[in-house]
């Protein structure tokens, strides 16, 4: 039975590799894009980390959009952007600079909290699709089944159906 084993990874590492012509340079593209997007998601969870866990220093002189000097009271948002309180709109949550480039990502997030809450939706998908472990794993990429995730859709969940809270 060992022999069996040994010959089999044996043959696999004679055996041939072919590819079609540009394959391979289409697989090495592919290899330095993941690495790429590796190092950007390491990137990204050092910044993240050093926001949940180290101050914030934000030092501008001058409101991001009337380029006047900074004076009380003034709003800093964490991508460095600051503002006349005056210069916001009443209500303003998002850095006016970054809203645009940000509003993809608001996008995704709301579309997934909505995703979380549809199980009729998620259990056609499941059983409707030949590959339903494709579909559950899809599922826990997109952090459907996260903590935060269950948390949000057991409160939508016990919410009442009148929009009341008791």
């Amino acid at each position: 039975m060992l022999k069996y084993k040994w010959n089999r990874f044996k043959f696999f590492n004679k055996a041939p590799v072919t590819t079609e012509a540009g394959e391979g340079d289409h697989l090495l593209s592919r290899i330095d894009l993941v690495r790429a997007l590796a190092e950007e998601t390491r990137r990204m969870r050092d910044e993240i980390d050093a926001l949940q866990t180290r101050a914030v220093l934000i030092q501008n002189s001058n409101c991001t959009l009337c380029n006047r000097t900074l004076d009380l009271p003034a709003v800093h948002f964490l991508c460095a952007h600051s503002y006349h309180q005056n210069c916001l709109q009443d209500g303003e949550e998002f850095c006016l600079k970054c809203r645009e480039s940000n509003a993809q990502v608001f996008h995704v997030i709301a579309s997934l909290e909505r995703t979380a809450n549809d199980h009729e939706g998620f259990y056609k998908r499941v059983v409707g699709d030949p590959d339903g472990f494709g579909v559950i794993a899809s599922y826990f990429s997109r952090g459907l089944f996260s903590d935060k995730a269950l948390q949000m859709a057991a409160r939508a969940d016990a919410a009442p159906a009148d929009g009341r809270s008791d």
